[in-house]
């Protein structure tokens, strides 16, 4: 029996998140909780439009405020038609994300498979209020291109289009308050979640603490957090004590041992070590030095890797005055 293709659902559009999931995440369920009974208050009935909610994860760099958005897309799997992710550090992140929303990863990828033929690109672009902007090459055209925002604000504020959500990733100072509000379009409908260092007021705060002992725990040891010794325990422990608790930096730490085959105590021994031997710069009132130690131990792995575009990234929890110094030994320094 021949199968009909399922009728074209034009707000359904197939879910692309940035990063993988975390097997191990642990110790943020309160703030799973508190943001899952918050969000559902705003839906109306199945069919209905859903009202506006914005949520804004705050806390310090390094609490791990983006994975428990990523976590709660992934435990909420059906509840949105389409989810959108923007990174917010700088304007031209914000751009590009802009860009990878509306291009072929995205809305115009998922209106092409309502049509067949040559004509499935500039006939979906139609359908997005963007007629004749679908170039050779099936891209944008330059003037959609350098502003994507307000061809996905219109689709974003279609009356029919109320079970969206916008994760706003990377608010670090005062200014991109700013920036953020511009994403937002101009309808009351739809979810934001915004992760943030900076206060933002008017919407829901969530404030993102750091994990707790139990917590900590159970991220480093994983597996073997029922069975591990008394003496891998009590490393573990000073190990999260160093690390202040951070969930980023404890999940650094993880790879690093499971990258160099190292045991807790010996890991411990190698972040204290490299704290005495090759610590340099200054700390900011936020961090401690073991944090440091961890990332510079990570940034030096990765180098010998090839890979230091991704350390490079994660030092933006430190603060935009940290960076990687290459010579004449890896290491990283504030300057400023």
């Amino acid at each position: 029996m021949l199968q009909l293709p399922a009728p074209f659902d034009e707000f359904k559009v197939p879910r692309q998140l940035p990063y993988h999931r975390l097997t191990n995440f642990c110790g943020q369920e309160n703030i799973l909780h508190e943001m899952g009974d918050f969000l559902t208050v705003s839906t109306a009935e199945k069919g209905s439009a859903w009202k506006r909610a914005v949520i804004v994860l705050q806390g310090m760099g390094g609490l791990g405020k983006s994975q428990i958005a990523l976590e709660y897309m992934f435990r909420n799997p059906e509840a949105y038609s389409a989810v959108f992710w923007v990174g917010a550090t700088d304007p031209s992140t914000v751009c590009d994300s802009g860009r990878q929303i509306l291009d072929l990863q995205m809305l115009i990828a998922h209106y092409s498979t309502k049509y067949y033929g040559e004509d499935k690109f500039p006939d979906g672009a139609t359908d997005l209020g963007i007629p004749g902007q679908i170039m050779r090459g099936c891209e944008v055209g330059e003037a959609v291109a350098k502003t994507p925002w307000p061809s996905i604000h219109r689709w974003l504020a279609r009356e029919r289009n109320s079970r969206w959500c916008l994760v706003v990733d990377g608010l670090n100072v005062p200014e991109d308050e700013e920036r953020m509000r511009a994403l937002l379009p101009a309808c009351d409908h739809g979810h934001i979640i915004v992760t943030s260092r900076i206060t933002v007021t008017e919407f829901k705060i969530i404030e993102v603490l750091e994990m707790g002992k139990a917590s900590s725990l159970k991220l480093l040891l994983g597996d073997s957090f029922e069975t591990a010794s008394e003496g891998t325990r009590e490393a573990a422990e000073s190990l999260a004590k160093e690390l202040g608790f951070l969930p980023l930096a404890m999940a650094q730490a993880v790879a690093y041992m499971v990258k160099r085959a190292l045991d807790m105590v010996e890991y411990l021994k190698r972040l204290i070590s490299n704290m005495t031997t090759r610590y340099t710069g200054e700390t900011t009132p936020t961090y401690r030095k073991g944090v440091v130690s961890c990332w510079q131990l990570s940034v030096q792995a990765l180098m010998e890797s090839n890979m230091t575009n991704s350390i490079t990234s994660g030092l933006r929890v430190l603060g935009p005055r940290w960076r990687i110094k290459r010579a004449p030994s890896t290491r990283i320094e504030c300057h400023g």
